[in-house]
């Protein structure tokens, strides 16, 4: 159980000198039982109950606590201007005041790309702009994700079910996937769902084999030319990666390759 505290900025600096009831423990979260759509809506009615309260103090880093299903939900606040309550670490000197609904909900779905809540000292304004990319990269996430998914279940059965039967273990490639998927030349414009395998061109000829790729990524963003813009995936340490396809860890070797599954035109169609 990880205890939220909920204070007006100046009550708490008052607080901290003089140990009054202002950082006082009035409600707490489970992160267990409860879910970042739960907190929105906390935040939000807490903001409405108690004009007095600007912001709620989280101690606790929680990984992975925001999934991909609670996306959607998120996604349909970020243009709510409904008065919302914002958040801050302890070490933060700076007490953000009120956002809107709207502006926690881009926060919560940032802290899901970033793979950690909090991901910040503090939650802060978000402008229409940022809001829009995040639609935008939902969108191509979310075209990735199912694609990914839906090869896992062809290569397991032979069959195509749906993605929600898909274990959350899988949704990352591995370099098994590239059984089942071409070789494209690196001029090739990439589309979502492509692959990139990274790795060490030890033997020297030209390509990556099997023993020599250390990390597979999907390509979840490209522009309008095919340039990949973002890829993500599970690095050999554990840590789930989203970054550009130069960015990625030296570990994991400076040569790169893409790949397309064989069977992406088959679920598109």
């Amino acid at each position: 159980m990880t205890w939220i505290s909920f204070a007006n900025g100046l009550m708490i600096l008052i607080g901290i000198f003089h140990c009054g009831n202002a950082c006082a423990e009035v409600s707490a979260i489970d992160f267990e039982k409860e879910g970042p759509v739960e907190l929105l809506a906390r935040l939000t009615e807490h903001a409405r109950l108690d004009a007095s309260l600007t912001n709620i103090l989280i101690d606790d880093d929680v990984v992975g606590w925001i999934s991909e299903n609670d996306i959607p939900a998120l996604i349909s606040k970020l243009r709510s201007t409904e008065s919302c309550l914002s958040i801050r670490k302890p070490e933060s000197s700076f007490y953000p005041p009120r956002g809107t609904e709207g502006d926690m909900a881009a926060y919560l779905v940032e802290s899901f790309r970033r793979r950690i809540f909090p991901y910040s000292l503090y939650s802060r304004e978000v402008d229409e702009a940022e809001k829009d990319n995040l639609e935008r990269w939902w969108s191509l996430y979310n075209s990735a994700t199912r694609v990914r998914r839906e090869l896992k279940i062809v290569r397991s059965t032979g069959d195509q079910a749906p993605a929600a039967e898909v274990s959350r273990k899988h949704a990352f490639p591995r370099t098994e996937d590239l059984d089942q998927a071409t070789r494209i030349s690196s001029d090739e414009p990439n589309r979502v769902g492509d692959l990139v395998a990274y790795g060490s061109d030890s033997n020297r000829n030209g390509v990556l084999d099997r023993s020599e790729i250390r990390h597979v990524a999907a390509v979840i963003a490209v522009d309008a030319e095919g340039n990949t813009l973002r890829v993500e995936g599970r690095e050999p340490c554990g840590v789930i990666s989203n970054h550009h396809p130069s960015d990625q860890n030296p570990e994991a070797g400076a040569f790169k390759e893409w790949w397309r599954p064989n069977v992406r035109d088959q679920l598109e169609q």
